[in-house]
């Protein structure tokens, strides 16, 4: 049987960029005396490009994203 997956990497400059923002957030929040907000991924896959996008208070972009198709040959 194939089993299909989509498979989505972020580049190394959109984990550095997701990572930072994260801990900026969770400091802003501490400091505050405040819940943390839980952020949210946004993805856009085109065939031209496909980006991702940190979304809390305010939409950033991430930067690149690679999207494949990955096949299970169980």
């Amino acid at each position: 049987m194939n089993n299909k997956q989509l498979v989505i990497t972020f580049s190394e400059e959109a984990t550095e960029k997701y990572l930072q923002l994260c801990q900026a957030s969770a400091e802003a929040h501490f400091n505050a005396d405040v819940e943390p907000e839980l952020p949210s991924l946004r993805i856009e896959l085109g065939m031209i490009e496909s980006i991702g996008y940190f979304i809390a208070s305010e939409e950033i972009e991430l930067g690149n994203v690679i999207a494949e198709i990955a096949t299970n040959n169980t």
